[in-house]
């Protein structure tokens, strides 16, 4: 189900986070984190053609844009804090 997708690509984009600033990597603004989720859903949608898959492509494209965008601000949250 949808809630238990949502936790867990939460927790994966935690663990992410985390590895990637134990790597020095820069996170940007929440901007770019809000772009970078907007061009994951594009290339999810349209480009790998989700949107042939109906409501569970468009679901499944908005549950991955938002775990690139919950990735870049758990990086933003461990370079801050």
């Amino acid at each position: 189900d949808l809630v238990h997708a949502r936790a867990k690509l939460d927790r994966y984009a935690e663990l992410q986070a985390s590895a990637r600033a134990q790597t020095h990597k820069r996170s940007g603004s929440v901007w770019m984190a809000s772009i970078r989720a907007a061009v994951n859903f594009m290339d999810n949608y349209i480009l790998r053609a989700a949107i042939l898959d109906g409501r569970a492509g468009w679901q499944l494209s908005l549950l991955m844009a938002r775990y690139t965008f919950q990735k870049y601000r758990g990086l933003k949250a461990h370079q801050s804090g």
